[in-house]
């Protein structure tokens, strides 16, 4: 989730000084591109430090390191360009409040986004830690479900009895799926982002003292 407020403030965070980056020789894309790099790296780093500390606790063998890290990337690049999408539509500059960078409305759409995106996500990445010995108990579960969680069970299940024949095809295939979804997510996101830039977005700057919009960059003009 972090990583989607900390992109999403991105374009926020240009505030008055907005019409410097007009100047610059720089398309939509490479912006939104440079703003998704940034914002995903550095939780990412600070992430993997964490990381690396609690398996050193707990004992992890180095392909565990290597896994999460790997997934961690992978499910965290979705976020950050969810993020800067939705910077694009509902940015805010607030002086007295600099941890404001997004109206209250597109806060609850990025959260929504965001929970949806992991909802997806958890199924292939629980395909790859849920061991194939549960498929049994899984296909029950779909027997006794009805309608969708039935049908996802029941699909769930199938996968799990392949796994337990063929656990690195199948584990290998879950990891392929995730990224697959993480990154052609991202690159959607990043693409309607950029058009947005190119086309101009909207940038609520707040008075201080009033608390009301005292500038917007009109969405007909380019911000940058």
């Amino acid at each position: 989730m972090f990583n989607g407020q900390l992109a999403a403030s991105a374009i926020a965070r240009e505030g008055l000084s907005a019409w410097i980056l007009r100047t610059l020789p720089l398309s939509g894309r490479d912006i939104a591109l440079g703003k998704l790099w940034i914002s995903w790296l550095l939780p990412f780093i600070i992430l993997t430090i964490l990381e690396c500390i609690v398996g050193v606790f707990l004992g992890w063998a180095w392909w565990q390191f290597i896994f999460g890290i790997v997934v961690k990337a992978g499910i965290t690049i979705g976020i950050s360009s969810i993020g800067i999408w939705i910077g694009t539509i509902g940015a805010r500059f607030n002086p007295g409040n600099p941890q404001q960078r997004l109206t209250f409305g597109t806060s609850m759409f990025l959260l929504l986004l965001a929970y949806v995106y992991l909802a997806v996500l958890s199924i292939p990445y629980a395909l790859m830690l849920v061991p194939g010995e549960a498929a049994p108990f899984v296909v029950d579960l779909g027997a006794e479900s009805f309608g969708f969680f039935g049908f996802v069970f029941s699909l769930f299940g199938v996968l799990l009895t392949w796994k337990a024949s063929n656990p690195i095809i199948v584990i290998s295939l879950g990891l392929l799926l995730m990224f697959v979804l993480s990154i052609g997510l991202a690159w959607l996101f990043l693409y309607v982002s950029a058009k947005r830039i190119n086309r101009g977005v909207t940038i609520d700057i707040v008075n201080e003292t009033s608390g009301k919009a005292l500038f917007k960059q009109k969405s007909g003009k380019s911000l940058y």
